[in-house]
Formats: C-alpha cells, sequence, structure tokens
C-alpha cells in the first residue's frame, strides 16, 4: 500500500496519531483509508505500520496527476489536513525505425525489391516515468507478400528515457508488384501488460 510518513513540526509530542486518506479528484479510489502512526515526538517522524489501499483508473496515463487529502488527528483532538498528489507512472513504449538497409544477397541498390530481404533497424525508447520490464516487438503486414520475422524479438528491459535498437529480417516474396508500399506494424509490449 501506499506509506505516508509524518513529521511533527512542533515543539510537543503528538500522542495517538490517526490518519484518514480520501480522494479529491475523479479516478482514484480509496480501498484501505485508514492508518495509524502511533506517538510522534516533538521533531520526529513516523510511518504507518501498513499503507493506504489505493486503486486509479484503468484508463488514466502516464503523468496524470490525482489528489487526496490526508487528514491526521491525534487523541487530543489536535486535526491536520494535506493535500497529497499522486502521478501516474507507466512505461511509454515509442517506435522508430532508423534505417532499412538491402541484405547482402541483394542486387546492391539499396531499394528493397522483389525477392530480396531487407533488414529493419528499429530503436524502442521508453518515453515513460516508469520502467518497462521485458520489452518485446513483433513485426506484422497486413501484406501476405511481405514476410516479416515470426514471434516476437526481446528488448531487455528500458529505465524511463532508455533507448535499444534490435534489427528484423524482412522477406519480399518475388510475386510482389514493384513499386510497392506495404505498410508494416511494430507492436511493442512489455512483461506487465503495457
Amino acid at each position: 500500500g501506499l506509506r505516508v510518513a509524518l513529521r511533527n513540526h512542533g515543539g510537543a509530542g503528538a500522542p495517538g496519531v490517526t490518519a484518514t486518506l480520501a480522494p479529491i479528484d475523479a479516478g482514484v479510489t480509496v480501498n484501505d483509508a485508514a492508518a495509524s502512526y502511533g506517538d510522534i515526538g516533538a521533531g520526529q517522524d513516523a510511518m504507518p505500520a501498513e499503507g493506504f489501499a489505493i486503486a486509479v483508473a484503468a484508463d488514466a496515463e502516464n503523468g496524470d496527476v490525482f489528489r487526496l487529502v490526508l487528514a491526521v488527528e491525534d487523541s487530543l483532538g489536535n486535526r491536520w489536513d494535506s493535500t497529497i498528489g499522486l502521478q501516474v507512472a507507466t512505461p511509454v513504449l515509442a517506435p522508430e525505425l532508423l534505417a532499412v538497409r538491402e541484405s547482402a544477397a541483394g542486387d546492391g541498390d539499396g531499394i528493397p525489391e522483389p525477392g530480396e530481404t531487407v533488414t529493419l533497424d528499429v530503436v524502442v525508447e521508453n518515453r515513460g516515468l516508469a520502467a518497462a520490464r521485458g520489452v518485446s516487438a513483433a513485426v506484422a503486414s497486413g501484406d501476405p507478400r511481405i514476410v516479416p520475422p515470426a514471434g516476437a524479438t526481446a528488448f531487455g528491459d528500458l529505465a524511463p528515457g532508455a533507448k535499444a535498437a534490435r534489427s528484423f529480417e524482412v522477406s519480399i516474396d518475388g510475386t510482389c508488384p514493384a513499386p510497392s508500399f506495404p505498410a508494416l506494424t511494430v507492436e511493442l509490449s512489455d512483461s506487465d501488460g503495457h
């Protein structure tokens, strides 16, 4: 759960401190809203034994901020309210095609043509605020004359802002008309389902 640290900035101790957390914005729910901090001495910090259980809407996007109010009270009846902003951090994977290279078996003119195999150099960047674990990419074509590699290619883990490059071999069937402009799709995923 979400554990929120408290600091007693006062000159006296605060006995029996408890806190409740409530959403201000739609899109976040608090399923376990209460936490106990015990006694917090003057100038001291405290963490609850267990955190608050919260859930964020499935349609929340990377960078969204949800506000919650933390109501803190001690056994003497003193109360302090604070607004907390929670930012959604998810991976955001973005592919970029760096180059299309003709394989050594091609005719050497640098142009993908029927009967040749080309290499696609692809870079994937994590533009999100959270790490992406187990990133993989699969190349697909809606044209049966363009044959991408079967299965997915692993890119590994990508920290926020990190990039990784891989190459994909794509075969162009000899019956493909020239010129032809088939679309290729790069589908990205990570082990957390992003």
